[in-house]
Order: C-alpha cells, then structure tokens, then sequence
C-alpha cells in the first residue's frame, strides 16, 4: 500500500479513507482480515537515489517501509493522528466488500526487506512515522 500522489491522482487506500472523511461519513468500515506495509512513496524514491549513489549491488529487493498492519489498524491510527473522534470505525471482513472488489487478495501482503538488512542498506523508516509525514504534508 503506498502513500503518495494527491486526491487528484491517488486512488491508494490511504486517499480512499480520507476521501470518506471529507465526504463527511459518520461511520467507516474498514476490514481487518488483510494485512499489509503501508509505504511513503517519498521513503521509496529516497532510498532509491541512496541505492544508486552507493551502488548497491545488483539484484532483486524488496524495499517497503518497517512494520505492518491492517488495513483496519492504519485507519485506527490515521483517524487519531487527525482527531477524528467523531467518526466511528467498524471492523469488517472482507467479505462486506465483496461485491465492490472481485479480485481476492491474500491474507498477508507484508513484505521484509531482509536482503536490504542484511547489507545494512536499508534506509526505509516505520510506516507510523510515514504516514504522520504523509498527513501532515497533504491532509492536515
């Protein structure tokens, strides 16, 4: 899950969320059976350019950002983070979507960035410190 682009263009969960705060729902229901790491596109791109001006050897990586959660949790702390007290959050399987979404995602999405550890290059920052930047920059 990434978080960058504006609501013009992002159509990432993050901008779904908010896109139902501005539209004023008193309730959100978000589900809590897919896991996943939010990650900062700006982290990402960041990372990247170290990569290259360090010449990180060739090969394949994964590269989000530390940690994971629900899409449940990351909507429980987005809506703290902007204090919005008011809006109830209900917690739903995927099923309640069904209709909305066909195609079937796995339980657990959340990816490590070992082989990064394990060169000591990894240079991405927990998704809770992103997605504060994130809000701060684009949604406060």
């Amino acid at each position: 899950w990434m978080m960058g682009g504006w609501s013009s263009v992002d159509k990432k969960f993050i901008e779904k969320i908010h896109k139902q705060i501005r539209s004023k729902k008193t309730e959100l229901f978000v589900v809590n059976d897919k896991a996943g790491t939010p990650t900062y596109t700006k982290d990402f791109a960041n990372s990247i350019i170290k990569h290259i001006q360090n010449n990180l050897p060739f090969g394949l990586y994964n590269q989000v950002s530390t940690g994971g959660a629900t899409r449940y949790e990351v909507t429980r702390f987005m809506l703290d983070y902007l204090g919005y007290q008011n809006i109830s959050l209900t917690e739903v399987d995927s099923t309640y979507f069904k209709d909305e979404y066909f195609a079937t995602r796995p339980q657990s999405e959340i990816l490590l960035n070992k082989k990064l550890d394990t060169l000591n290059k990894n240079y991405m920052r927990d998704w809770k410190t992103c997605l504060k930047e994130y809000l701060d920059e684009y949604y406060k």
